[in-house]
């Protein structure tokens, strides 16, 4: 087995084609689908070769091609077909639809072929499409202006369509044929400039080459990128209770390094909406979740840990205390912990009335507030008994890691509210301004809108 069948073989083995599922080779006869048509006769493929005659070149020429074609399938003791169309018909299509010939022809070449599977009851029809062909069509796609998903590679595996060659070079076919010595037809259509990927192959690609050598693997790293993007679209990232988003680690450690890359910097963007993580820290989140291993990792500014068979990325939780003074009947405050602070009017038109309900009400404070995370021994007195602000937080069942990112509201310098809620625990009052407030003509409401990135935050 040369490299070339390696390639071909590999391609079976990855996308699981059984060698007895059946195989229609599309076989114009040239390099590439000759080629083709070698490698999976010396892998002992079960495979029948189909020759689509287009009737769109002269007479002579498609009779010496179909008899170099037969010579060849039977050296190869593969069975052939020829399938004809009848005279005009790619004309009458491409009027018909409104395409160009070449176009009109490739739709009809692969209804033949979609014909001649389902007659033999295989499974699967090949084309010999090489990287080269990935190359012109990347090109003639940017400049007929597609949209960045149109950038991607030609898929190898599209419905009952494989394509087995798109690892292979077009020189490494022609290397292929002259080793096992394999004569090939040269369609006469393939030097005319009437046709666009022709066009794109005679002209606009060799310019490229002198001026940018490497343009190969640069095209090659678009359509990895568009790949990407499109992979990760299927990697749905959820949402957490927590305020975090997450992947399905089992999808996450399936996908191609592109698409996981994507999916990180779709996870980091939903919690830092305006910042980028650098390439070097999202290898190591890949890595991470990508890995049998626990733990947490820090990532500017977030943290990325597992949890239930997802990798979660959320920001990274306070440690260090911190105090803002804030003022008027309404508002809102960003906090140091890039949570939310909604109070009067603004909270009001912003929560739904079932979290009105749920969400703490407070007297208003003409002299201002005080916002801050707990610290020290300070105390509230809550309807089950006074206690510490740290207790009260343990009673709700809040994680230490959020202690110092749960809101703290002081009035006249002492704790008169715990806004708990939006982090699994609940908004409690201090008795005492409770009581108070019952007789307050106006009451103010308070509540937290958890940094969620730019999906619309969630009010808590």
């Amino acid at each position: 087995m040369n490299s070339t069948e390696r390639k071909v073989s590999v391609f079976l083995r990855t996308n699981r084609i059984g060698r007895d599922s059946g195989i229609v080779a599309a076989f114009s006869g040239g390099c590439d689908s000759l080629c083709l048509l070698s490698c999976l006769a010396a892998l002992k493929v079960k495979v029948s070769a189909c020759y689509v005659n287009h009737g769109i070149r002269g007479v002579d020429e498609l009779e010496a091609e179909i008899a170099l074609n037969r010579a060849n399938a039977e050296r190869l003791s593969v069975p052939f077909t020829v399938r004809t169309l009848r005279p005009g018909e790619v004309a009458d299509e491409a009027a018909r639809r409104g395409m160009g010939t070449e176009e009109a022809a490739r739709f009809l070449r692969y209804r033949e072929l979609e014909a001649e599977r389902e007659k033999l009851g295989f499974a699967w029809i090949a084309t010999a499409h090489n990287s080269d062909d990935n190359d012109e069509t990347t090109i003639m796609r940017f400049f007929q202006g597609a949209d960045f998903k149109a950038l991607r590679s030609i898929a190898p595996v599209s419905g009952h369509i494989i394509r087995p060659m798109l690892s292979v070079p077009r020189r490494e076919a022609e290397a292929y044929a002259a080793e096992k010595k394999l004569s090939f037809s040269t369609d006469s259509t393939n030097s005319s400039d009437a046709y666009l990927r022709n066009r794109i192959r005679h002209i606009l690609l060799p310019a490229a080459a002198e001026v940018f050598p490497g343009y190969s693997k640069a095209l090659a790293s678009v359509r990895e990128r568009a790949d990407a993007v499109e992979a990760s679209a299927a990697l749905e990232l959820k949402s957490e209770a927590d305020g975090g988003f997450s992947v399905a680690l089992e999808e996450f450690s399936a996908a191609g390094n592109q698409a996981r890359s994507e999916a990180v910097y779709g996870l980091y963007g939903k919690i830092f909406p305006d910042k980028r993580l650098n390439k070097a820290l999202v290898s190591s989140v890949c890595s991470f979740g990508a890995s049998s291993r626990g733990g947490r990792m820090e990532c500017a500014g977030a943290e990325a840990f597992k949890r239930r068979g997802r990798l979660v990325l959320r920001r990274a939780a306070a440690t260090e205390a911190w105090s803002i003074d804030l003022a008027g009947k309404s508002g809102r405050a960003v906090l140091p912990t890039g949570d939310v602070l909604l109070w009067g009017a603004e909270a009001e038109a912003a929560a739904d009335e079932g979290e009105k309900a749920r969400c703490a009400r407070l007297p208003e404070f003409p002299g201002g507030f005080t916002v801050c995370s707990v610290s020290g021994g300070e105390r509230i007195k809550l309807k089950d008994g006074g206690k510490t602000l740290a207790a009260a937080l343990r009673d709700m069942g809040i994680p230490s890691a959020d202690k110092l990112r749960v809101p703290i509201i002081k009035a006249g310098g002492r704790p008169v509210a715990v806004l708990g809620r939006a982090y699994g625990g609940s908004d409690r009052v201090d008795v005492s301004v409770r009581r108070d407030a019952l007789a307050q003509f106006s009451l103010c409401l308070y509540i937290i809108v958890k940094c969620r990135g730019g999906e619309g935050s969630d009010s808590a």
